[in-house]
């Protein structure tokens, strides 16, 4: 299909390219949205690892994995922050890691997907790991959640309480046995709420330092004590897929999981370059995996870019739900998800400004080039676009000018907001542009970028505060 009919559909938002795998018409669906904390693109079995998770896998091979997902920040506050508003850090006024004595956090004029699903008539659950302020004003019981427990910031932060709706009840609670806490207060949850529809935001605070697994879970692996704790978040995984099949509430349940960022030093990147707190690949490109009978065909491998920042958008058309009016820096993914369509088109600023291509692969389908993105699911995770591979290969090769390479997926800068608010300008090769809205190096009209260059600069704008100039602190500290 020629670009210039994408663009003729872009008043939709997405493109519709396939109307016979459109989904069923549902009512609101349950969405489980299942976080995991310093988790690397090449740490799940689906992806390639020698790790069990056994769990996981099966939510891929029932549901849909991406293999070209990203957050919208290589640390923890500010990847949560876009996850939860649908924009860029910088947006939500957490561009660096939130420490437990600072008294700023999350931008209260930014509704989170929480509030958004509340005003849907969903009721909602943060079970997990918070981390986007410290005061009262900042609880997530403020911020779009009925029900809150958890931890206020990551594991290695003191003081470390356990806190259920804004009241501390187990003070210097221990790391090891979190993931289990979290897992029965969640499991409730979902019993309590069977008559739906519910949201439940399952954020763990593992697989991040320190490493404190489970007893039970202290076991021979190929990674130590940090394979001990992926494998309890899989087991974690587990419980949450059966409390839904226990109340019948599977056909009609969105779960998702992937994870805020790459890894520390502890965990596997895939062979991407790069790891947590770096912007490159192995920074943001992290595993994704769906699961819901009544909307995504089993067994797909979609190889479209997506982001963190799409979920809100496809959170509200889920649930028939109306968009804050606030500027939101991603666009619907259900139609990657479902099957309908491998590419979207993409509207930024009143006009048009990129798509994304890619194609979804069905179970028994044969890649179509042998490229360095050709291999099976370990294949996906040795390999990065636009640089080394884990094997030392050269991955630009005969593909450099494909953008995300051997599938043909490119991203394509046609016009560029010059401000949040609109108003579009040409921007030539290299050129460097304020992003308070997008992507900070253009590549022309017709010219497409790789995925490491994009995020780089993604990156770059994540860094910056809204509307200002200097860029901040990207990494902050280690969180």
């Amino acid at each position: 299909m020629l670009r210039r009919q994408f663009l003729s559909r872009l008043g939709a938002g997405v493109v519709l390219a396939n109307q016979q795998n459109a989904p069923a018409s549902t009512a609101q669906p349950n969405i489980i949205l299942i976080y995991a904390d310093d988790l690397g693109y090449g740490d799940l079995n689906c992806y390639g690892s020698k790790l069990r998770t056994p769990n996981i896998n099966k939510l891929a091979a029932e549901g849909a994995r991406l293999t070209h997902f990203y957050s919208a920040s290589a640390v923890c506050s500010p990847a949560r922050a876009a996850l939860l508003t649908g924009g860029y850090p910088s947006r939500a006024g957490v561009p660096f890691v939130i420490s437990p004595g600072d008294t700023w956090g999350l931008d209260e004029s930014r509704k989170t997907m929480g509030d958004m699903l509340q005003a849907a008539g969903y009721r909602t659950m943060i079970a997990g790991k918070w981390h986007l302020g410290n005061l009262k004003h900042h609880s997530p019981n403020q911020r779009g959640f009925h029900e809150a427990v958890g931890i206020p910031y990551s594991s290695d932060m003191t003081p470390l309480h356990y806190v259920v709706n804004e009241t501390v009840t187990v003070p210097n609670v221990a790391v090891e046995g979190l993931t289990a806490r979290y897992t029965e207060d969640a499991v409730d949850f979902i019993h309590r709420s069977k008559d739906g529809p519910f949201f439940l935001f399952m954020p763990h605070s593992a697989p991040h330092i320190p490493l404190a697994p489970s007893s039970r879970f202290r076991r021979m692996n190929a990674m130590g004590l940090y394979g001990n704790c992926v494998e309890e978040v899989d087991w974690s995984v587990g419980q949450i897929m059966k409390a839904v099949a226990d109340n019948g509430l599977e056909a009609n349940t969105l779960i998702i999981f992937t994870s805020d960022n790459g890894p520390w030093y502890q965990g596997s990147v895939g062979g991407l370059r790069g790891r947590k707190g770096q912007t490159m690949e192995g920074g943001f490109r992290v595993p994704f995996v769906a699961k819901c009978p009544n909307l995504i065909p089993k067994g797909q491998v979609v190889e479209t870019m997506a982001t963190a920042l799409d979920l809100m958008p496809t959170f509200a058309r889920l649930a028939g739900a109306s968009l804050p009016g606030q500027p939101m820096d991603g666009v619907d993914i259900l139609p990657l998800l479902s099957g309908q369509t491998p590419t979207l088109a993409l509207q930024r600023g009143g006009g048009p400004h990129r798509e994304r291509r890619g194609r979804a692969r069905q179970p028994g389908d044969r890649r179509r080039d042998s490229g360095p993105h050709s291999g099976p699911a370990a294949g996906d995770a040795g390999r990065s676009a636009g640089g080394l591979g884990g094997d030392g290969e050269d991955c630009r090769g005969a593909d450099a000018g494909r953008g995300l390479s051997g599938a043909g997926r490119r991203l394509r800068a046609t016009r560029w907001p010059k401000s949040a608010s609109g108003g579009g300008s040409e921007v030539k090769r290299g050129q460097s542009v304020s992003c308070g809205i997008g992507i900070a190096l253009a590549g022309g009209e017709e010219s497409s970028h790789d995925t490491e260059s994009t995020f780089n600069a993604l990156a770059w704008c994540a860094g910056m505060r809204a509307g200002g100039g200097a860029i901040g602190r990207i990494a902050g500290s280690g969180h």
